[in-house]
């Protein structure tokens, strides 16, 4: 007989989506093997693993599942479980999609088999539980007449995605950029950036990011730039997602450190001068989900610095290093 097992339930409120934790529960564990126990908690935002798993061991739990709903209307529960503690642990995630017309109670009881499904993948084989004793077969009769259709069970479960916070809560991001502006042509500016990021609940995701850009004008000047910048961003709950398209915005404080050379040919001559400047920039940006973990990452928008220098030529033309530029980006986020 196998002995009854404990399942732990930490319901995510990122302090304000209350779901229907009770329910969710009950029709889970009506799933489960009969005995089967519940610890369930609350928290405002995920717990990372070391402390989802110390949790579990404090209170011999077989599986430990984590729910949470993206927003609070409640049309997508994601779903993150460790089963098979303590010896043969893995982790399974899922995300439940509803439709709008899905009343709440059904959403429940839904989510509470989707979870008692994962919980079931790391529970040890039990014997198969006996049916009813079958009644004695009674004679052939007249055909039944047609019944009145069959009430509707609980709504489909849209095809489960992993979520994204399933790649990891850190992601690294690299690529190239360039930039337009007044005076350069598309070919004329090229750059590097790279970036930590770091996500939060509802999509949030604070980001550090350092980047060199390299401007050859059409004119005798080149300009270097060296920045790094502290910004804020947000994603939609696709963005990352395998084979998945996701869109987002993010808006970061930069501080520039930009050395200008000219150099001229009659007679030859270079000088360089330096200067900081602080500058702040407005991206959209698209994922598309390579795999779990990483994305194809583009971005544009528009960058205003707060300074602007003019570098007087001999000669018949002047060079204006304009505040306003339009940036695009293309690179990679890796998740960790």
């Amino acid at each position: 007989m196998t002995a009854p097992v404990a399942v732990l339930f930490v319901f995510v409120t990122h302090g304000a989506v209350s779901g229907p934790t009770t329910d969710v529960v009950t029709a889970c564990l009506r799933a489960l093997p009969p005995g089967t126990r519940e610890i369930t908690r609350t928290a405002a935002e995920a717990p990372d693993e070391a402390t989802l798993l110390a949790d579990a061991r404090r209170a011999s739990a077989g599986a430990a599942v984590v729910v949470s709903w993206s927003s609070a209307d409640l049309l997508q529960a994601d779903v993150r479980a460790a089963i098979g503690l303590p010896d043969q642990r893995r982790w399974v995630a899922r995300t439940v999609t509803f439709a709008p017309a899905d009343q709440v109670p059904e959403r429940a009881r839904a989510l509470g088999l989707v979870i008692a499904s994962v919980v079931q993948e790391g529970l040890p084989d039990a014997p198969a539980r006996p049916g009813p004793v079958a009644a004695r077969a009674a004679p052939p009769g007249p055909p039944a007449a047609p019944g009145p259709p069959a009430a509707p069970g609980p709504p489909a479960v849209q095809a489960a995605r992993e979520p994204v916070e399933d790649g990891g809560r850190w992601a690294l991001e690299a690529g190239v950029s360039t930039a337009f502006e007044a005076g350069t042509d598309g070919d004329d500016v090229i750059g590097g950036t790279i970036a930590l990021r770091r996500w939060l609940p509802n999509g949030l995701a604070p980001r550090a990011g350092l980047a060199f850009r390299l401007t050859d004008r059409d004119i005798p000047v080149t300009s270097r730039a060296f920045s790094g910048s502290l910004g804020l961003g947000w994603t939609s709950p696709g963005f990352g997602q395998p084979r998945a398209f996701g869109l987002g915005a993010r808006m970061d404080l930069m501080i520039m450190r930009e050395s200008v050379r000219v150099s001229l040919d009659r007679p030859l001559t270079a000088s360089e001068q330096a200067f900081w400047s602080a500058a702040v920039d407005l991206l959209a940006e698209v994922g598309v989900g390579l795999s779990r973990a990483t994305t194809f990452l583009g971005a544009l928008g528009v960058e205003e610095r707060f300074t602007e220098a003019e570098v007087v030529l001999p000669g018949p033309h002047d060079a204006t290093l304009s505040r306003g530029r339009l940036v695009l980006e293309l690179g990679i986020l890796s998740r960790f």
